[in-house]
């Protein structure tokens, strides 16, 4: 319905009743934040690939980074337009720091424009930052914002290492990246009671189909993030 990490999105969703919204990050190498998923332009945009560090606030508007939507186009977002969007509609807001990659990382600057631009829309209570990294993650902590951690892990005994992690830095968020990972015989119901004592919130990182949804909402996940919605559908 609509392209992915993009200004109609976001609204689309809000528009459809979500109760939240989960975004990617990268800072460009002109200090600007970008949502885009993936590490370079081909994949999305019309024309010649890119690295996704390369394009900026400026640069964006270049037929090579527009991004087909109907019969036009639309351009990468900036971490401040989402956000100042976001600001307008209840429901939290899930923010992907991308990892290292290449000759790729946030810098300290970035850190802390992402922390000021959270705190600029008032959004610091419903905004929570995540990534599978504990050094990128260790740099969110303790600075006014809320922090998750993202685990792909397929043993319970490694995924509570992440929870050990969280409590230990004051996070709220487990993101299990697999439904196969939530799915285990130790985990599932099990796992999001564990979480919940500890005050700590669960969900997965992408769900693919309903009846994916209906065994997270069976075992009291909170969240299930997706691509796709069902209209016909409840919930």
């Amino acid at each position: 319905m609509f392209p992915e990490n993009t200004m109609p999105a976001f609204e689309g969703a809000y528009e459809a009743g979500f109760s939240g919204i989960e975004l990617d990050v990268w800072e460009s190498r002109k200090g600007d934040i970008m949502v885009f998923h993936d590490s370079t332009t081909g994949r999305m945009c019309q024309g010649k690939s890119n690295k996704i560090w390369n394009v900026n606030a400026s640069s964006r508007t270049k037929s090579r980074y527009l991004i087909p939507y109907n019969d036009g186009t639309t351009v990468i977002p900036t971490l401040q337009e989402v956000l100042k969007t976001a600001g307008k509609h209840p429901g939290t807001i899930l923010i992907h720091i991308k990892p290292k990659t290449g000759k790729y990382s946030l810098s300290k600057a970035g850190v802390k424009k992402i922390i000021r631009l959270i705190k600029k829309y008032k959004v610091k209570d419903r905004a929570v930052v995540f990534s599978s990294s504990e050094s990128d993650m260790k740099r969110f902590v303790k600075k006014g914002v809320r922090v998750g951690m993202q685990t792909s892990r397929l043993s319970r005994k490694k995924i509570n290492k992440s929870i050990r992690w969280l409590q230990k830095n004051k996070g709220d968020t487990l993101v299990i990246t697999r439904m196969t990972g939530i799915r285990q015989d130790d985990c599932g119901r099990k796992l999001v009671k564990y979480c919940h004592k500890r005050g700590i919130q669960i969900g997965t990182y992408y769900t693919l189909t309903y009846e994916d949804y209906e065994y997270l909402s069976s075992i009291g996940a909170d969240f299930a993030m997706s691509d796709w919605y069902l209209p016909d559908q409840d919930n």
